[in-house]
């Protein structure tokens, strides 16, 4: 998972580039995310199908395109 990386979680869209609002496109919620943000800092290196925790959330990633 690297910079303009799209991931699919259970919870939303990640754009891994620039902090944005969420926003819906298509029935889909998105959100931006840059590289120094905590949430990238954990799930950086991991593969589809992997579940984590940040704080009290659980994300399951599904697909990273």
């Amino acid at each position: 998972m690297a910079f303009g990386a799209l991931v699919r979680t259970n919870t939303t869209f990640f754009l891994i580039a620039v902090p944005f609002p969420e926003i819906v496109f298509k029935g889909y919620r998105i959100r931006g995310i840059s590289t120094q943000s905590p949430l990238f800092q954990k799930m950086e290196g991991f593969k589809e199908h992997t579940e984590f925790h940040l704080g009290r959330i659980e994300y399951v990633i599904f697909e990273i395109v």
